[in-house]
Order: C-alpha cells, then sequence, then structure tokens
C-alpha cells in the first residue's frame, strides 16, 4: 500500500526537471501550399497525373474502324532518371475512358511530361497513334483551383489545373489525331529525395477463357481459385538490391524447361493466355491500404479453408494463384508460368495469409491483423 501511494516518477529527460510536464513530440511540419513562391521550394514538387480520358482518336483497325488504345506517360525530369506510367488497355474504343492516376514526388521545376498513346495489336507489333509534351512550370499553372474531395480529401494544400494534350503523329505532323484530358496536381514537396514514383499499386485479376471454360467457372467474377493475380509494385529494387533466383539448375523440371527451347515457348504461351486481357474476365483496381491487398485475396480464405498461392516476384510486379487449384496444377511449372520464362525473378515461391483473428466471422474481422 506505501508504494502504491508514492508518486509515480517521470522518466528523466535531457534539459527536463521531472516536475516538468514531457516535452511534446516534434510537430509534422506543415506542408507549403500550392502558391508558395518557387524560391521557396526546396526539394522539388509532389504531383499527382490523372488520366481522364482520350478523345477523337483515328480509327486503327481497318475491319471494325476502331482502336485499342492505351497511355504511356513517361516523366523526364532533368539531370534525372525517367519515370514510366502505361495504362490499362481499352479494347475498341475511340474516346477511351481511362480513370488512373499516378503520383510523383520531388519533382523538379522543367520537368517533361511525354504522353503517348498506343494501339494494341495481338499478332504485329502495337502500333503509336499520337505523341505529345507537356512541360511542368508551377508559376505558369497559377492560378489554378485548390484540390478537394476525391482521393485528396479536404487538404487544399494542393493546386489542381486540368491540361489537355493534342496529340500528333511521329511521321505526320499535319494530321491530328486526338487529345488526352489529364489533371495535375501538385504541392511543394517536404522531404528531399530523387524524383520518383510513389504509387499507386495496381492490381489485375484475371479470369482466363483457357481456364474458365476447361473447369466451368465462365464468368464467375468471385473465382479465387482460377483467377491469375498481377500486383504492379513499386520501389522493389531499392528494397531488394542486388537480389535475384536463378532457376534452380539441380531440378530436372526446370532443367527440361529451360535447357527446351520448345518447352520454353509452351510455358511463354500459357502465360500470354493466362495473363491476357483482351479475352475472359478481367478486373483492375488500385490497392490504397493494406486491407484492401488482403481483401483481394479474400483473406486467404475460400470455403471455410485457408488456401495459400504460388508466386513469383519480379521487379516490378508480384505474380500468382492459388496453389493446389486443379487446372494450374497442370502447369509443367506454375512459377516459370508467372515469370513468363524469366530465368531469373527476386523470388519465387508459396505464401499464404495468416490472421490471429483467423476463427472470426468475417464481419468481425479487425483490419491490421494479418500477415503474408
Amino acid at each position: 500500500q506505501q508504494q502504491q501511494q508514492q508518486p509515480r516518477q517521470l522518466a528523466s529527460y535531457p534539459q527536463q526537471q521531472q516536475h516538468e510536464p514531457l516535452l511534446p513530440y516534434p510537430a509534422v511540419p506543415k506542408p507549403l501550399p500550392y502558391t508558395a513562391p518557387v524560391d521557396k521550394v526546396q526539394y522539388g514538387y509532389d504531383v499527382m497525373v490523372y488520366i481522364n480520358q482520350a478523345i477523337k482518336l483515328p480509327g486503327m483497325d481497318w475491319w471494325n474502324g476502331l482502336a485499342d488504345p492505351y497511355i504511356i506517360i513517361t516523366t523526364i525530369p532533368p539531370n534525372a532518371e525517367q519515370i514510366t506510367y502505361k495504362t490499362k488497355t481499352v479494347w475498341k474504343s475511340l474516346n477511351p475512358i481511362f480513370d488512373e492516376f499516378f503520383e510523383l514526388t520531388n519533382l523538379p521545376i522543367g520537368s517533361t511530361l511525354m504522353v503517348e498513346v498506343w494501339d494494341k495489336d495481338m499478332v504485329t507489333d502495337d502500333d503509336i497513334i499520337g505523341r505529345s509534351c507537356w512541360c511542368f512550370v508551377p508559376k505558369e499553372l497559377l492560378p489554378s483551383t485548390a484540390a478537394g474531395g476525391g482521393m485528396l480529401g479536404t487538404d487544399s494544400s494542393w493546386g489542381r489545373v486540368p491540361v489537355q494534350v493534342k496529340l500528333g503523329h511521329p511521321r505526320k505532323s499535319n494530321k491530328p489525331m486526338g487529345v488526352v484530358e489529364l489533371e495535375v496536381s501538385f504541392r511543394p514537396s517536404q522531404r528531399c529525395g530523387p524524383p520518383a514514383m510513389m504509387g499507386p499499386v495496381r492490381f489485375r485479376q484475371h479470369l482466363s477463357p483457357a481456364a474458365g471454360v476447361l473447369t466451368g467457372h465462365w464468368g464467375n467474377a468471385d473465382t479465387m481459385c482460377f483467377s491469375t493475380y498481377k500486383l504492379f509494385l513499386m520501389h522493389t529494387s531499392s528494397i531488394f538490391k542486388d537480389v535475384r533466383c536463378p532457376w534452380n539448375k539441380q531440378y530436372d523440371k526446370a532443367v527440361t524447361i529451360f535447357k527446351n527451347p520448345l518447352m520454353l515457348s509452351t510455358v511463354r504461351t500459357q502465360h500470354s493466355s493466362l495473363y491476357a486481357t483482351h479475352m475472359g474476365v478481367t478486373r483492375f483496381g488500385v490497392l490504397t491500404s493494406p486491407e484492401d491487398f488482403f481483401s483481394l485475396f479474400k483473406f486467404g480464405q475460400r470455403g471455410g479453408q485457408r488456401r495459400y498461392f504460388t508466386y513469383t516476384l519480379l521487379e516490378e510486379s508480384l505474380r500468382c494463384s492459388e496453389t493446389g487449384a486443379a487446372f494450374f496444377s497442370d502447369m509443367m511449372s506454375k512459377h516459370a508460368m508467372h515469370a513468363g520464362g524469366e530465368e531469373e525473378v527476386l523470388y519465387a515461391g508459396k505464401t499464404g495469409v495468416s490472421s490471429i483473428a483467423a476463427t472470426l466471422p468475417p464481419a468481425a474481422i479487425v483490419p491490421g491483423r494479418y500477415c503474408i
């Protein structure tokens, strides 16, 4: 009782007496608004590029007068490495809506965004539809409107400006090739560093025609067992550095595949058919939180049982399918198939989702208590 009645002693901190209150944590610096003078901006800009749509594209396919467009935006900072973002393909459209975005950080003034629209071809090489460039100069974007709502919430430190990029053909300069509509949001960066892509992490879940027809699950968007997953990742090279895993030369099945051009071609054909987006049922999306990631894989559960996944991790993506699925178990090598026949990857193996609340019903799942 005497020990309980004694006053609690505060921990000792430098330049602080025990009778004084604890020092507060350092305050997070308030971001400069997008209207900040250029001479006050030390670390470049955070930039979010929203790709809305392309309009009035020319027809590229002679048999239907349409096109299968996708957009590649290459950000070219002065004296730094280029950064590339590629959208999904919108099939059979001259006015495709993309509704995608990407984020950059520490982008210096004078950086160029080169916008290219390409037509996807399944047999021959893809054809370029049009190209144009836009220069990021913040002072020329003012006055713009404060960004609010949507992904930026109520944060008014971001400036927002609509951008229309008129396309021209590289070899046909006098012929208009359509317009790409963008929306650029920007504000000064808070931390120093090189220009870099900050996201988002996109995913693509695909139910292939081959798997669907052979297993009778065609059109079932909730199917896990016969789906392939591809997650487009960021900064893997900076995390894994020089880590590379070549194929196992002691494994008979791997030797059979990689030493036989015909077998290797078959594996690559399997990859193309199971990951192709022009046929079958494909679901696109963005992962904005860890919960989104685990939800994509339904927290590792199917039919009330834990499921595992066979994966390959490459520099730009994580690719996987459910381990033990009847259709995929017939593949010559699931790892080689997911890797598209690449002779080395960052990692490959099997994994699953583990939960300390695995026995709880879905309504009682607590976010943030899962690991893979």
